[in-house]
């Protein structure tokens, strides 16, 4: 993109983005949700626990970018984090 539209970019006010991405889905029909992201990163999405603080959480962040979950399956650190913001999404 450039230097010059990424700073033009990044002082676009998040919540003037928000306003505008939700007129849009609604235009279209598509509902629009805010979901709170706090610890959807640390939870294990697929051993489908409740993403919330914990003492504790069963998966964990190798490196960066890389999650192993409880069962030892290697996924995406990403991935883990959407699929818990989903899920508190849709329950």
């Amino acid at each position: 993109m450039g230097d010059k539209n990424n700073q033009s970019f990044v002082e676009v006010p998040f919540d003037w983005f928000k306003q505008k991405l939700k007129h849009k889905l609604e235009y279209y029909g598509i509902k629009f949700m805010l979901v709170d992201e706090s610890y959807t990163s640390k939870c294990d999405a697929l051993a489908n626990t409740e993403v919330r603080r914990k003492p504790s959480y069963r998966g964990e962040r190798i490196e960066r970018g890389l999650y192993e979950t409880s069962d030892g399956v290697l996924i995406n650190a990403d991935l883990d984090g959407a699929l818990n913001i989903a899920k508190r999404g849709y329950v």
